[in-house]
């Protein structure tokens, strides 16, 4: 079971080491330095105690005080309302906006883990397009060098894990070409790299533990 927290640990995240949806929170904790702690489960064996607070036994979770919170994005809402500078616009069509375009980036884990489990050419063919339209769908909606221009958003914290992963994979298959057709997004992907909050956001040797997961993958 979750302890109690405490004032310089006010916060804490419950995680799987890979998880991208995890690192979105992470991300927005480290953005507005916020004290946390991290619990790092293991999905294969959920803790019986982890099964009693998640509703869907999955993570992120985010335990203030004696409440729990779950769902990546109402963690980053809890957190960007909360706590500091507004990481979202202050303009409401504009935030409006950014939250529209949250389940646009949400489909690069979808294509990216089926791309990692394609059981043939053409499935992964298929896969590979359909991440490449996700990107085009960003590339013209890019202010640049984020998302809305030098300002870091929400939806920094919310799309780079996808994009992240993308960058792995297409390293790890010999060049896709993936960001070829997206300059835009891929100068989005770079300037994202580079910043602190996200570099704190990675495990030591985190793109190879990924790798090794994708060596696991029935990938033709």
């Amino acid at each position: 079971m979750l302890g109690p927290t405490t004032a310089e640990t006010a916060m804490r995240l419950v995680s799987f080491d890979l998880c991208p949806f995890v690192q979105r929170s992470t991300i927005a904790l480290n953005e507005k330095d916020l004290p946390h702690t991290i619990e790092y489960i293991d999905l294969a064996a959920k803790p019986a105690w982890f099964l009693e607070i998640s509703p869907h036994g999955r993570v992120p979770l985010l335990q203030v005080d004696d409440t729990v919170l779950f769902e990546s994005l109402a963690i980053l809402e809890y957190l960007d309302e909360t706590h500091g500078d507004r990481l979202h616009p202050a303009d409401p069509l504009a935030r409006a906006r950014d939250r529209a375009w949250f389940p646009v980036v949400d489909a690069f884990f979808a294509s990216g883990y089926q791309l990692c489990i394609a059981p043939d050419e053409d499935r992964f063919a298929a896969q590979l397009a359909a991440s490449r339209q996700h990107m085009a769908k960003l590339e013209d909606q890019i202010q640049g060098p984020l998302w809305r221009g030098d300002a870091f958003t929400l939806m920094d914290a919310v799309a780079y894990p996808g994009l992240q992963r993308l960058r792995w994979l297409d390293r790890a298959f010999g060049g896709l070409g993936l960001f070829d057709a997206t300059p835009r997004v891929d100068r989005w992907e770079a300037a994202l790299s580079d910043r602190p909050s996200i570099q704190r956001s990675l495990l030591p040797g985190m793109e190879a533990k990924f790798l090794g997961f994708l060596q696991q993958s029935p990938v033709y």
